[in-house]
């Protein structure tokens, strides 16, 4: 499992929107430095959830989230929300808040106020391995003991599912990355697109409600991230699957998202599409970390 890796931020906090559990009040702070263990803030509002899909339908929602470390808030005021089989990229630079607004939907760590719903369920109370959410990291986190069936089919093996089950479910997320005829390699056999397929097939045979994805490509070079890019897209397409990536890299988010939340100093400066960033960026901060002219920004 991944470690705690919360993040910092910076930036004033003035008088700021109820939380959802009712009880925010303005709270002034400012922080910068890594991401490390701290306190996020979310709200948003959910839209209807498409009908039916291969995993159950769902949709996430953040409101009024918020976590600070030495009264220092890393997260401020952060609202969003995700329809059922998009792909949301959170995207800004390191330490920055995105890791720790990801752990946080996980349950890994508790927000010191708002909410995270999922489906429309406060998931306060329910604890991560209660959750069905999967998490994909940047290291893989494969068992170097185990063959790559063995690696796939963990996740499995904890929910108790039936031997034929396993070996059918294991056998289809293979073939759906294109490892088909892989499971008896061991994985120090493998290559790091090859390691990178295997934990993603890892993460998606349990059926996860919402798969997260933390810089998954960022161990590898540049020539084999832009190559899988596409596949990954393809691959969580074909399976409608809702995800969040997160990443500080502009190429992986407008290759990868429908949806992209651009952080900074633990603030969403805008949430939007691919194509409406580019056209139009809400403001300075927005422009210049995606390198586009000024004089495109929307008038605010």
């Amino acid at each position: 499992d991944q470690t705690s890796s919360p993040a910092s931020a910076d930036g004033d906090q003035t008088s700021s929107p109820a939380s959802a559990d009712g009880d925010q009040t303005s709270s002034p702070a400012s922080a910068d430095g890594d991401q490390t263990s701290s306190p996020a803030s979310a709200d948003g509002d959910q839209t209807s959830s498409p009908a039916s899909s291969p995993i159950p339908d769902i949709s996430y929602r953040g409101e009024n989230v918020g976590e600070r470390h030495s009264n220092l808030w890393v997260l401020h005021n952060v609202t969003l929300s995700l329809e059922s089989r998009h792909i949301l990229c959170l995207l800004g630079p390191s330490g920055c808040g995105k890791t720790t607004l990801l752990r946080i939907i996980a349950g890994l760590e508790r927000p010191d106020r708002g909410k995270v719903l999922f489906d429309g369920t406060d998931m306060a109370r329910i604890p991560p391995h209660r959750r069905r959410f999967g998490m994909m990291f940047q290291e893989f986190a494969l068992f170097p003991h185990k063959n790559v069936f063995e690696n796939v089919a963990f996740g499995l093996r904890m929910q108790k599912l039936p031997r034929e089950e396993i070996s059918r479910r294991t056998g289809e997320m293979l073939a759906l990355v294109g490892l088909d005829g892989f499971g008896r390699r061991g994985v120090h056999t493998l290559s790091g697109g090859e390691r990178q397929r295997v934990a993603l097939a890892r993460s998606l045979a349990p059926s996860p409600r919402l798969l997260m994805l933390d810089e998954p490509l960022g161990s590898l070079d540049r020539p084999l991230r832009e190559r899988l890019l596409p596949e990954l897209r393809q691959i969580l397409k074909e399976i409608g699957i809702t995800a969040i990536f997160v990443t500080h890299d502009h190429a992986e988010a407008f290759a990868m998202a429908d949806v992209i939340a651009v952080f900074d100093k633990g603030r969403i400066e805008q949430m939007d599409t691919p194509e409406n960033l580019r056209k139009s960026p809400a403001n300075r901060t927005v422009a210049d970390f995606l390198g586009v002219r000024h004089d495109v920004m929307r008038e605010t």
